[in-house]
């Protein structure tokens, strides 16, 4: 078995031994310090956050109405969110993707129907102004007799940015997509 020096011991055998050329040992040596400098550094990971998600309190039940006058409509309100995100460092860009669970109250039909509810996602800066939207239709097939439906939807959403420490502010918002009238019916509640 050989005995073998310490890092350091060993490193001033090596200098020593080449002395004799004067122009090879300060360059090695150099290179000795660089790399012992560089074995001790710690490399501390960034915590990367995902920006919240917040559902639009105006925006989470949506009435679409019959074209006929007997009152009849569908009622689609959200009734659970969870996010997650994805970090692509190489590209500097975050997906974020939204699961909503949607419960909708219909008339019962003898017929089936295909009914679509649009739903947003939109991204405030620090600032506070809306630097992207994105608007996706949520398509659910009511059943014939059915009352009420729960069905999940997800939607994504990527950006981008210029510090991973900087996606914790912004924030994401959400809800179903609505005319200025049907805005104005969710505030007065009817």
């Amino acid at each position: 078995m050989r005995y073998r020096l310490p890092l350091q011991a060993a490193c001033r055998r090596l200098v020593t031994r080449i002395r004799r050329d004067s122009v090879i040992a300060p360059c090695l040596f150099m290179l000795l310090l660089l790399l012992h400098a560089c074995a001790g550094e710690e490399v501390l990971p960034v915590e990367a956050t995902c920006p919240d998600l917040l559902l639009v309190a105006e925006a989470s039940r949506l009435a679409i109405h019959a074209d006929e006058d007997d009152g009849a409509g569908h009622v689609a309100s959200i009734g659970g969110l969870r996010w997650s995100c994805s970090f692509m460092p190489e590209s500097h860009r975050v997906r974020l993707t939204a699961h909503l669970e949607i419960l909708v109250t219909t008339t019962p039909r003898d017929v089936p129907q295909d009914v679509s509810f649009p739903l947003f996602v939109a991204l405030e800066d620090r600032d506070g102004r809306i630097i992207s939207k994105k608007v996706v239709e949520s398509p659910v097939r009511i059943l014939p007799g059915s009352g009420e439906i729960i069905y999940s939807q997800t939607i994504d959403q990527e950006f981008g940015y210029a510090r991973m420490t900087d996606v914790a502010s912004f924030t994401v918002y959400t809800g179903f997509q609505m005319s200025p009238e049907d805005l104005a019916r969710s505030r007065t509640g009817s």
